[in-house]
């Protein structure tokens, strides 16, 4: 399946449509130029069709074709087949180099503009109170995406049900989700939308009479304003991904219609290109037939 999903829905229909097109074209351009007596093999469509696939498939088949639009027309079949089965390799080359896979969505915005997903958040969580109050406004109310057909998310523990054997998209937070792989809860592959959705402060907290709040205060600017806050929340965020059981994110995507729309548009004007040759050998043939008939007569 791994090749399927190689090339995006879109690419899979091009080339598609492009074989189609190409063995229509084959097959109608020998019909015709049978019928005005030039030398051609009678093929069906699935020859044909066989033919135009046969480089991308990494396989030769030779029909001994003569004219030169049915040659041109196999050509362009058997280099288009070859470019895109060396394309497909090439990618998934790279997966394997990656040993990672793309995630079927970009953001969490993403689940919530489509709506054909869900995202699994314990109750009473931090998350969870910010998706109500930060993400109320610009979306609307989430009943219908937040815990749909998610297992009892209050227990962490059952975040492994949700990831490994319902598929679920669970939105927690780093710590909490290297606390579970390391605690070998979650069993399976994960991998994360790297991303921070919500921003939040820290908090000290003391005695009611405490009278040095003054110089906390004054030493948290100091270090605010030297960006030394901003180094330690970084490190303290950081995760060993490896070490914490594979949490991955890929970058490696499929190939979309804009990668190769190049392609198709010189294809389309060779397609072009052999019908306007059709015409020009049948213009040839019926001009050297009549030149015969002319030559005879003479004679």
């Amino acid at each position: 399946m791994s090749h399927l999903h190689t090339f995006s829905k879109v690419i899979w229909y091009s080339i598609l449509n492009t074989f189609v097109t190409l063995t229509l074209t084959l097959w109608i351009s020998l019909k015709i130029l049978r019928k005005y007596r030039i030398r051609e093999p009678r093929l069906s469509v699935f020859t044909c069709f066989l033919s135009v696939i046969s480089g991308f498939i990494n396989q030769g088949v030779d029909l001994r074709l003569r004219s030169l639009t049915a040659r041109l027309l196999q050509l362009n079949a058997t280099v288009l087949g070859v470019m895109l089965y060396i394309s497909m390799n090439a990618v998934l080359f790279s997966k394997l180099s990656q040993q990672d896979e793309s995630l079927p969505f970009k953001t969490i915005e993403e689940i919530i503009y489509e709506r054909q997903k869900s995202i699994c958040v314990r109750n009473d969580s931090f998350a969870l109170e910010n998706i109500k109050d930060q993400w109320e406004n610009q979306f609307g109310k989430q009943e219908d995406i937040i815990n749909r057909n998610c297992p009892d998310v209050r227990n962490p523990d059952n975040a492994n049900k949700a990831v490994c054997e319902y598929g679920m998209v669970v939105l927690e937070s780093k710590q909490m989700m290297h606390s579970l792989l390391k605690k070998k809860i979650v069993h399976c592959k994960v991998s994360n939308a790297d991303r921070r959705y919500f921003i939040t402060g820290n908090v000290y907290i003391a005695h009611k009479q405490f009278k040095e709040f003054g110089l906390i205060e004054n030493f948290i600017k100091t270090l605010r304003s030297t960006g030394i806050i901003k180094k330690l929340e970084r490190k303290w965020l950081e995760i060993n991904y490896v070490n914490a059981g594979g949490i991955t994110r890929s970058d490696l995507g499929q190939v979309d219609f804009r990668h190769v729309r190049g392609i198709f548009v010189t294809y389309t004007f060779l397609v072009i290109l052999s019908v306007i040759l059709l015409f020009v050998e049948i213009i040839w043939s019926k001009l050297d037939q009549e030149l015969v008939r002319q030559i005879e007569f003479i004679e």
